[in-house]
């Protein structure tokens, strides 16, 4: 993901796409404000920052319209998902700052669900590859954009 990374920092990207019904409502793309030490960490920490993002957003449209559901995020990296799912203790994430595991309350409380999705399948790399015209008018269909 190096279409929001400067060449001098090794941090990823951290991209979050809300999506209600037909149309994007949330989109965000930042740098990771911790150094991860795997893709597997980075993700889970990027799933956990969507996750908080994801509550407030189900939480004020509670509010406004009053219906209440379970938001899905969508993740293709299986190892993070695994993490989000397990809430035992892992000897290779003892590192991972305590912040980022309110997701696996979130998941257990069913505030969010964690749905695995391929990475030929994600409409976020639209946001942040390069992508074939094919693919790309696949990923533009899925997101519910349209030309006006």
């Amino acid at each position: 993901m190096t279409d929001c990374n400067t060449k001098d920092t090794p941090m990823e990207c951290n991209l979050k796409l809300e999506k209600a019904e037909c149309c994007v409502i949330s989109y965000e793309c930042r740098k990771q404000q911790t150094v991860a030490l795997s893709s597997t960490e980075a993700e889970y920490m990027a799933i956990a920052e969507a996750c908080k993002e994801a509550i407030y957003l189900k939480n004020l449209s509670s509010d406004i319209i009053g219906c209440n559901y379970t938001v899905i995020i969508y993740n293709d990296n299986q190892g993070a998902q695994k993490l989000t799912e397990n809430p035992l203790f892992h000897k290779r994430t003892k590192h991972i700052d305590i912040r980022y595991h309110f997701i696996r309350e979130a998941v257990s409380n069913s505030l969010v669900k964690i749905e695995y999705l391929s990475t030929s399948e994600m409409p976020a790399d639209i946001l942040t590859k390069s992508l074939s015209g094919a693919k790309h008018n696949y990923f533009i269909k899925l997101l519910g954009i349209q030309n006006v």
